[in-house]
């Protein structure tokens, strides 16, 4: 299972269809809001009522909470799933800012590529 959160509609649907052409045999949950991906790994951790994710595509621009106040709401919980931040964000500082999160295991320029996952996918 893996996690996409972000709340752009287009950037969804094409990450969805790349995700189905590397790796179609993992199952993708699109959130659009960061709070309730929050509130979905939660109950995963507690009730273990789906699949648990094997990572998440993060965003780091939406609206209500950004991928920041999410990262710091994620560690807080000490959750075990890696982060990959997806994001239109060109500043060196977002990339060096990311760095200081453990769960953060890269930092990646949208459009997301097939090759770019293809590597995500490799590791996991």
């Amino acid at each position: 299972m893996i996690y996409l959160i972000d709340d752009d509609d287009i950037q969804n649907t094409i990450n969805v269809r790349i995700i189905e052409i590397v790796a179609p045999e993992r199952e993708v949950r699109v959130f659009k809001n960061a709070k309730r991906a929050l509130e979905a790994l939660k109950e995963v951790r507690e009730n273990a009522m789906e699949k648990e994710p094997t990572f998440l595509l993060l965003d780091l621009n939406m609206p209500q909470m950004n991928g920041w106040e999410f990262l710091k709401h994620f560690e807080d919980r000490q959750n075990p799933w890696p982060v990959y931040i997806l994001t239109s964000s060109i500043n060196e500082q977002d990339k060096s800012r990311a760095d200081k999160f453990p769960s953060v295991a890269g930092f990646l320029s949208k459009p997301l590529t097939t090759t770019a996952f293809e590597q995500i996918i490799a590791e996991y």
